[in-house]
């Protein structure tokens, strides 16, 4: 009897087995998965980057704040979007930390206008996928329809208009998963559902710029105003956007996953959020693989980034010529963007770590 049932239980695994890889390859996993063509054709070398060595890294201490995903500068003080919904700021020698906003739910870019306004954008603000107005007393959100996943966004005060990125189709309240899950998600759906879009302060008037985005990310109005440079994750790419008729002109096409996007002394930053890897490229005409994949458990898809890996980021001007091309070797962190004060490059990172990282300036 004890060989019979040990028998069964042997016979049972790969029936399981069985099943469960039936279950990868024919579950719906619930979003759209799509193939692609890479783009290798690299405006810089992946062997290129001027690489300082991590130790030049210093650092401000942000505990028990985590994750300053996106960074400004106002008034001679840095404010940061953290987890949790807040916004903080503290002075650039540290001192001063406070938290200015909270929401409790997921700030990912904001701007500040001239008047100390802060515009953000929240993926979960209360539960909805917001673009909101913060005065420093009262949070208003904005009367914006149809928007999954509110990213960056970008004032363009003298006109009185708004640029937003609505980066996905998939939504993080919709799935019930953090902005990191949702993020993993698309890379390996590539959706191309990201679209930029325009909101006139005055009128209310809501329009659509440009869309097909593989996932649509940092945004920087360029400095005649009349065009933006917007952050595709992973197609690799930074375009320049008409605002008049939105045509798309692919500027530059990158070694890595563009993220936020900022004006520099000259030129513009990008951090690229990861080194491109062949290996997901060589997932593009495989879509039943990846809806497999996407069948696993959220967990291993969001498994988090390399501790070890290289911060990269980049500087380029608006005829896309690469005016720098950086790395920090084995930092500890993945950096989302740069941004530039008169003597330092401050570090936007979604690695969890409680400490905003800089460089000084040569």
């Amino acid at each position: 009897m004890k060989q019979h049932r040990k028998r069964a239980v042997l016979l049972c695994i790969p029936a399981i087995l069985l099943i469960y890889i039936c279950y990868l390859f024919l579950h719906d996993p619930g979003v759209p998965v799509n193939t692609w063509i890479p783009d290798e054709n690299f405006n810089v070398s992946e062997s290129d980057p001027d690489s300082p060595d991590s130790s030049v890294l210093l650092s401000l201490d942000i505990a028990p704040y985590k994750n300053p995903e996106t960074i400004r500068l106002y008034d001679g003080w840095l404010y940061a979007a953290v987890e949790g919904g807040d916004i903080i700021r503290l002075r650039q020698d540290g001192s001063g930390l406070t938290s200015v906003l909270h929401t409790g739910g997921s700030i990912l870019g904001f701007d500040i206008t001239s008047d100390g306004t802060i515009w953000f954008c929240a993926c979960d603000y209360e539960g909805i996928p917001s673009v909101c107005r913060f005065d420093g007393d009262t949070v208003v959100r904005l009367p914006i329809e149809g928007i999954a996943y509110p990213d960056a966004i970008c004032a363009d005060e003298e006109n009185g208009l708004l640029y937003f990125s609505d980066a996905s189709v998939l939504s993080p309240v919709t799935l019930s998963m953090n902005p990191q899950e949702t993020y993993m998600i698309d890379m390996m759906a590539h959706t191309a559902s990201g679209a930029i879009i325009s909101y006139d302060l005055q009128t209310g008037i809501q329009r659509t710029i440009a869309d097909g985005f593989c996932f649509a990310n940092g945004l920087s109005l360029t400095s005649s105003k009349d065009a933006l440079l917007v952050n595709e994750t992973y197609g690799s790419h930074i375009w320049k956007i008409g605002l008049s008729d939105g045509t798309k002109e692919l500027l530059l096409t990158v070694p890595g996953y563009p993220d936020n996007l900022h004006s520099a002394e000259e030129g513009y930053w990008s951090g690229l959020a990861g080194a491109y890897s062949f290996t997901y490229a060589g997932f593009s005409d495989h879509p039943l693989l990846r809806k497999a994949i996407l069948n696993l458990p959220s967990s291993i898809l969001s498994s988090g980034t390399s501790k070890d890996a290289d911060v990269l980021f980049i500087r380029f001007d608006e005829t896309g010529s690469v005016l720098e091309y950086r790395a920090v070797e084995d930092a500890g962190f993945t950096t989302t963007g740069i941004v530039e004060t008169d003597d330092r490059l401050y570090f936007e990172t979604i690695s969890g770590i409680d400490k905003i990282y800089y460089l000084e300036k040569d």
